[in-house]
């Protein structure tokens, strides 16, 4: 595929791996690649948009390489008033504690080893930014990722 194409599907596969059952983000029903989804109903939560938002392309070791800096924003939506995803549940998986067991799940490659290159679709560490937005019955945490797709040739993305 294309440098950009394969970082975004490196990043989506982490997060879809981890909601199986058992696996880390069990209990997340689905993530929506593209703009953000409202659900419809409490028993839709939580929920993990994810989208790519802006780019950088800039020129990396000569004047035929380059790399492209990403922004992608990934949010975690969940519904802070029910019991068993109450906002600090320290005992269960609260908003909070979904909240950084994905950024756990974005760390680690599919098999669970660190790996902050994203199966080298990724030129360096990617830096996490983020904000919790209160709204209604919701709780929305959004990491705004900022990383470098791997190195290109240009006119070969």
């Amino acid at each position: 595929m294309g440098n950009k194409i394969d970082l975004i599907t490196e990043i989506y596969n982490r997060l879809n791996a981890a909601i199986a059952t058992g696996k880390e983000l069990d209990g997340v029903k689905r993530i929506q690649v593209g703009a953000r989804e409202e659900a419809r109903k409490s028993t839709d939560l939580p929920v993990i948009n994810f989208q790519p938002v802006s780019g950088e392309e800039l020129p990396y070791s000569s004047p035929n390489i380059a790399v492209d800096n990403m922004t992608i924003d990934i949010s975690l939506i969940c519904n802070k008033l029910d019991a068993a995803n109450n906002l600090y549940n320290a005992t269960g998986l609260g908003g909070l504690r979904y909240f950084e067991l994905m950024l756990n799940v974005l760390d680690k490659s599919i098999i669970g080893a660190i790996d902050q290159t994203y199966n080298n679709k990724g030129n360096s560490r990617p830096q996490y930014n983020y904000e919790i937005i209160y709204l209604d019955g919701l709780v929305e945490f959004i990491v705004t990722i900022e990383v470098e797709t791997a190195q290109f040739t240009l006119g070969s993305r």
